[in-house]
């Protein structure tokens, strides 16, 4: 680390750097030249104290831990007719108001006219230090320190002063003053030193400061509170791609999703159509410093506390009438709700964020017919002893020309063979359409109705909630 310069190592860098006998020792020699170059080079001596101090000042490692001022006062009296004792602690304060206390007890003999007491500053700063000889006298309520005849050291003006009484007569600079940084850096990072702790111990404490507002942090703490309360893994995402790879990301609880983002044009007057049915739409929250916490599976009831309806009577005065589709049980909900404190607890300032339980599945298909009469363009199945419950869908149909009379609709045939379908529909645009409720689906049909020439797009995004092990 460097150290900062001195008069003498400035003046030999002046030596090293131009023409000693021709222009500096000349200078030097001259008693008006020498004090101008002199004082020069001890201003840039001070420049450097003070530059090395404010640069150590910013790093954890050289900050000060606050330091008190230092001096060293000399007190006298004209006669010395008796002695005693200066005790540690006696106040002096300076012309400038800065208080300062001896830091060893003092005696004076019998026969001494003249003591060195040192000083330190209550104050810790770099403020209370001084250019010149500091300008020190007894402080206005410091005690009455009695002698034999007269008071050995009081303010002054107290009853009892003397010639016998002690007066402070000069004193060094006051120097060594900082203010404590590193408690400064201690506080950006919520960290303030415990009553006991040595100053190097907080001081690794600062640096070694835990990340807690980094995505990493923050699904860290997710995947912590999750694990602790039994609920699925939890993933953290941002509407950005940052450049690390999938698996990366997987294996740290991250994640990545895109948004649409759009304006009006004219303002006012509403934008452009938006079909995309998958990706969402960011808006002026969802757009700026955002994230989003989302449960990786579904949670589930390991603690059996839901009453289900073919599952036992509805006498539980404790449990009431869970309904399982529509209410968390208690252990459930105490988790989530502790997922979403803490990850409010340690995000950034201004940084918004929403805590979701797993998202449907969005399944996307189409398929073409030309047929006259009614039929199938796709048909898609649950997995084999799986069942889906649909909670909502599209459909919708295209051609390269207007077909006259076509339409398009979804039938929806449940795990007990029942059949429902949705009302025809005539439009070309993706309209949405209303699945059975509470009814679990394990063949969904994509039907159109074309001319028996031209081929018939029909196309439809549903989104379903996978049950598995159906009987």
């Amino acid at each position: 680390m460097a150290t900062p310069e001195t008069q003498e190592t400035l003046l030999e860098l002046l030596r090293a750097n131009t023409d000693e006998w021709g222009w500096l020792q000349p200078l030097l020699d001259d008693p008006d030249s020498a004090a101008v170059v002199l004082s020069t080079v001890a201003m840039m001596a001070r420049l450097g104290t003070a530059i090395v101090h404010n640069r150590d000042a910013l790093t954890i490692s050289a900050s000060s831990a606050g330091q008190r001022g230092a001096a060293v006062l000399t007190l006298a009296r004209v006669t010395a007719a008796g002695g005693g004792l200066i005790p540690r602690g006696y106040r002096f304060l300076d012309e400038r108001g800065v208080l300062a206390r001896s830091q060893t007890d003092v005696p004076v003999g019998v026969g001494i006219l003249v003591v060195s007491v040192p000083v330190e500053t209550d104050r810790k700063s770099e403020l209370v230090n001084t250019e010149d000889e500091a300008v020190f006298r007894v402080a206005p309520d410091a005690i009455v320190v009695p002698g034999i005849s007269e008071n050995l050291i009081a303010p002054a003006g107290a009853s009892g002063n003397g010639d016998d009484t002690l007066a402070v007569t000069a004193s060094t600079l006051i120097t060594g003053g900082a203010a404590n940084w590193l408690a400064v850096h201690g506080s950006e990072r919520g960290l303030l030193q415990q009553p006991g702790e040595q100053e190097e111990e907080f001081r690794a404490r600062v640096r070694n400061i835990a990340d807690l507002v980094s995505p990493l942090a923050i699904s860290a703490i997710v995947r912590s509170i999750a694990q602790r309360t039994g609920l699925p893994p939890f993933l953290v995402g941002e509407p950005l791609e940052d450049g690390a790879t999938a698996a990366k990301k997987a294996a740290a609880g991250l994640y990545s999703f895109g948004s649409m983002y759009g304006t009006a044009s004219p303002p006012g007057e509403g934008g452009d159509f938006f079909d995309d049915e998958v990706t969402p739409l960011a808006d002026r929250r969802t757009a700026r410093a955002y994230f989003e916490v989302k449960a990786g599976d579904y949670v589930s009831d390991i603690e059996a506390q839901a009453m289900f309806f073919d599952d036992g009577y509805f006498d539980d005065e404790l449990m009431g009438y869970f309904d399982a589709w529509l209410t968390l049980p208690q252990s459930v909900l105490a988790g989530i709700l502790s997922v979403h404190q803490h990850v409010s607890a340690a995000k950034a300032g201004g940084v918004n964020f929403d805590l979701y339980l797993r998202n449907p599945d969005a399944i996307q298909v189409s398929g073409v017919t030309a047929t006259a009469g009614d039929s199938d363009a796709w048909v898609i199945s649950a997995p084999p002893n799986c069942a889906w419950l649909v909670v909502g869908a599209t459909v919708g149909m295209s051609s390269a020309d207007p077909i006259p009379g076509s339409s398009c609709r979804l039938r929806f045939v449940t795990a007990d063979s029942q059949v429902f379908d949705t009302p025809n529909r005539t439009e070309r645009d993706t309209v949405a359409v209303k699945p059975p409720a509470n009814v679990l689906v394990t063949v969904i049909h994509g039907r159109g109705h074309s001319d028996g020439t031209n081929d018939l797009d029909v196309a439809s995004t549903i989104w379903v909630h996978l049950v598995r092990a159906w009987p």
